[in-house]
């Protein structure tokens, strides 16, 4: 029972873009929270969310984290994740662009696995949608894919945690008014506020 858990929890690990497979609220903690007010703030939130994460992904409820880039959105909400996975649980995360991509590659090519690649988008316990805004979203069949996946998520009270550099009102203007009054409805709202957190690399390593 134990090897098997540990199994499920490696493989969900792996599906990590390899930059964030070691993020989690203690390897933030280890390096120390940003003195950006808002960050300092947001981190505080994400940590009361993840002290009743099993009550919030009961009820559905997730997560949007907005703002510049560089601001520790992606970061966070990847720590939320790690934390429900750690915990046994089964978790998705899926980078906008890569997704829209992913699925018009595959839909072209394998019908049925497309459909799996969906089907566990939609039916993941918590997922996390990382930039949304950032696929290409002037086409009407990329629109009515994010609405789908997130309207469908909704009514199955199925918790997403989003990070996204629009704001409140490029997301409305984007994908409509209903889809982001659904997503405010059941979505913790943490604004991010200030310059990117991302170091340029040091001459010296070269």
């Amino acid at each position: 029972m134990r090897e098997a858990r540990e199994k499920r929890k490696t493989a969900a690990i792996q599906k990590l873009p390899k930059r964030f497979q070691a993020t989690t609220l203690d390897s933030i903690r280890a390096q120390g929270i940003p003195k950006n007010k808002s960050v300092a703030q947001n981190w505080q939130y994400i940590c009361q969310y993840t002290d009743h994460l099993a009550e919030h992904l009961k009820a559905g409820r997730g997560i949007i984290l907005a703002g510049g880039f560089g601001t520790m959105k992606t970061t966070l909400a990847v720590a939320v994740l790690r934390k429900y996975i750690d915990g046994g649980g089964w978790g998705v995360m899926v980078t906008m662009a890569s997704l829209i991509d992913k699925i018009y590659s595959m839909r072209n090519t394998d019908a049925s696995e497309a459909a799996a690649y969906e089907t566990e988008i939609r039916e993941a316990k918590l997922l996390v949608i990382d930039d949304l805004g950032a696929e290409d979203n002037h086409f009407a069949w990329v629109l009515a894919k994010v609405d789908s996946i997130i309207s469908s998520r909704y009514d199955n009270r199925l918790a997403t945690i989003i990070t996204t550099n629009y704001s409140p009102d490029d997301l409305s203007q984007t994908y409509g008014g209903r889809l982001i009054d659904r997503i405010k409805s059941n979505c913790f709202y943490l604004p991010f506020v200030g310059v990117s957190e991302r170091k340029p690399l040091d001459l010296s390593m070269i």
